[in-house]
């Protein structure tokens, strides 16, 4: 598999314009189901987590002491403001995954350059931050798909639980660090939620319209 110029490039939400309020909520709701719809991965902006927090988590790595756990603890909140788009999106109510799941995630964290394939997340979401460098590519078809460095921005990745609870609505897919050359290159992975829910037999009601968008 590889990527070429004409391949697509994932899908960049503005979060910000959820924190709006309607009719802005389904306009950002509609988009967020689209991508994981179609790409399994799409880029966030407009998420309100300030730039120091990113750098001085880069700066205190390999180390994990307060700054990984102010960085971690601000990409939780990135991911529950997520699956309240989500909630949304599937026409499920904005607080249906904060009240039956995700109150008390568990998250996962690591930073690495691995250069190999990496397997789709367990949980319902990840969240990815890539230097300047990038190299990140994900699985789109038949292809992997060049995720260039987007300033600003965190890269959102559906995990398999969520493809199994929206019963393959949404699909999860593999990345990996294509180029691992550059010793300045971070990625760095936060799995969120990661979480065992229990067997239920959903049916999705009908999601947010098309005209929403």
């Amino acid at each position: 598999m590889s990527s070429s110029a004409d391949s697509p490039r994932l899908p960049l939400i503005d979060l910000s314009l959820f924190d709006a309020g309607d009719p802005w909520r389904d306009h950002v709701a509609v988009q967020v189901d689209w991508a994981a719809r179609h790409f399994g991965f799409f880029y966030v902006v407009g998420h309100d987590i300030e730039p120091g927090i990113v750098q001085d988590m880069l700066e205190e790595l390999p180390a994990s002491g307060d700054a990984v756990r102010d960085y971690t603890s601000a990409l939780t909140g990135l991911g529950h403001r997520l699956m309240t788009s989500i909630g949304r999106g599937l026409g499920l109510g904005d607080t249906f995954f904060v009240d039956h799941f995700t109150g008390n995630p568990t998250t996962q964290f690591h930073a690495s350059c691995p250069g190999g394939d990496e397997p789709s997340t367990q949980g319902l979401l990840t969240l990815l931050y890539q230097d300047e460098p990038g190299g990140l590519q994900v699985t789109h078809g038949d292809v992997w798909l060049d995720v260039p460095f987007v300033a600003g921005s965190f890269v959102i990745g559906v995990g398999e639980l969520l493809e199994r609870f929206t019963e393959g609505r949404y699909v999860s897919r593999r990345h990996r660090i294509f180029d691992c050359t550059s010793r300045s290159r971070t990625t760095v992975f936060t799995s969120g939620n990661v979480i065992r829910m229990p067997e239920v037999t959903w049916r999705p009601p009908a999601p947010i319209s098309a005209a929403a968008r």
